[in-house]
């Protein structure tokens, strides 16, 4: 039987009174199925003998179907089909995070593209029960890696597909660019926020189906996610457990900064989870990115803050997240394209240049932030000469494999190639600490 058959058989059953009893819903609200409305006892048989002929065969999309089926809304909480309830209680609203309540899955809709050396040409994926990866080329075998875009922008930006094929060429493995640009084109960017939550959970479930269903790990997925997408790529990781990786561009700060762990990325999210700061200032100076650091490393590029070759468009300052809305579209994707992408620009080269690698040198988050409340447009980081073991890191794939962790300051050039070749003999680095043993 088909499983959007099954789909629906299953919102049959519910209607009916078969669901499962809340204790078999692992955790979700009583309250779900108590709203459904029972009909008769010879209704109720009749259809239970319809589960009985093909449960053997479609158990696991009957019960996933049976766990999230009914949607509905109340002060505290909405739900909707397939992924689920969300809390509009605190933290997920309050003062500090003034967020409405997410958009339904149909307004969002999710969209992944999938990709690999084998097959280069975009396969477009459906995720829960009807799945379709059969003739993808999926490989649960190698490393599987989701970029995930941000605010005002979708899964047909350049940038995408130039960090998609930057990883394929350094990994043969799986690659999804995950869009979400109907949730993610919100002229209300708090509205954009509260959409992050719904995709997380789509994510997770596609993630968890390619672990239940083709036999992949876990601790092979790695999440790449731009500014909003940095903060779907920890909602996600965590919704899989045990992922293996989060590479965090820019995360967004407005609606995260200083929240609790919960609501946000952080370095729990993963088994190893590694940020790139490029425009980390408060939304009330223009800034869009955390300020705090949030990861195993978190990488500081040329302070973190402004970066060079970036100019600040001409708006009024807003005096709170609530004045982001009345920025002007146009304006802050203007705000957000410069400083604030500078990011994903920085990894992406990372990737592609074998030539040279941007190295970040250990340094102190209370250093940065002293030296931009001072009005050095752009903190110096700290730079004491040859890497040592424990004081040096490259952005790249590799990063995890080397010993140090902390805060570090990366300088760049302020146009393409960015990489700056270093007078400190930073080159020779990989190969002494190989030499130790301290990398594979």
């Amino acid at each position: 039987m088909r499983p959007g058959l099954v789909l629906v058989l299953a919102v049959a059953i519910l209607a009916v009174g078969l669901a499962p009893t809340p204790a078999s819903a692992q955790g979700w609200p009583s309250s779900l199925f108590r709203s459904i409305s029972a009909f008769t006892d010879n209704a109720r048989s009749n259809l239970a003998k319809a589960v009985e002929n093909v449960k053997n065969s479609t158990a696991t999309f009957v019960e996933d179907a049976v766990r999230f089926a009914v949607a509905r809304t109340t002060r505290d909480e909405v739900c909707f089909f397939i992924v689920g309830c969300f809390s509009l209680k605190s933290p997920w609203v309050s003062l500090s995070r003034p967020v409405p309540a997410p958009k339904e899955p149909d307004a969002i809709s999710v969209r992944f593209y999938y990709y690999s050396r084998q097959h280069p040409e975009r396969y477009t994926v459906l995720s829960g029960p009807d799945m379709n990866l059969a003739d993808s080329g999926f490989d649960a075998a190698k490393p599987t890696y989701f970029l995930v875009h941000g605010y005002l922008n979708s899964g047909n930006e350049t940038w995408m597909a130039e960090l998609k094929d930057a990883v394929l060429k350094n990994v043969d493995g799986n690659v999804f660019i995950v869009d979400w640009g109907n949730g993610a084109t919100e002229a209300n960017y708090l509205q954009a926020v509260a959409n992050t939550r719904v995709v997380g959970r789509e994510i997770g479930l596609l993630g968890r189906n390619l672990i239940r269903y083709f036999g992949a790990s876990a601790r092979d997925f790695h999440f790449m996610g731009h500014s909003l997408g940095a903060h779907i790529s920890g909602y996600a990781a965590r919704n899989i457990t045990s992922v293996g990786r989060v590479t965090a561009f820019d995360p967004a700060g407005p609606g995260f900064e200083a929240l609790p762990r919960l609501v946000r990325l952080n370095k729990y999210s993963a088994r190893f989870v590694d940020v790139l700061h490029t425009n980390a200032k408060p939304v009330t100076l223009l800034g869009f990115g955390m300020m705090h650091a949030i990861g195993h490393i978190d990488f500081y590029l040329n302070g973190g803050v402004d970066q060079p070759g970036c100019s600040t468009p001409n708006v009024t300052m807003p005096k709170s997240i609530l004045d982001v809305v009345t920025i002007p579209v146009n304006a802050l994707s203007e705000l957000i394209s410069c400083s604030h992408s500078r990011s994903y620009e920085y990894f992406t080269e990372a990737l592609n240049n074998t030539d040279c690698r941007m190295w970040g040198h250990k340094t102190s988050v209370t250093r940065q932030r002293l030296l931009w409340r001072k009005s050095v447009p752009s903190p110096v980081p700290d730079k004491t000469g040859k890497c040592e073991r424990g004081r040096c890191v490259p952005i790249g794939l590799d990063t995890p494999s080397f010993p140090a962790r902390g805060a570090f300051s990366v300088v760049t050039s302020s146009a393409k190639p960015f990489c700056i070749e270093e007078n400190s003999n930073d080159g020779q680095t990989l190969q002494e600490l190989q030499s130790l043993g301290l990398v594979g």
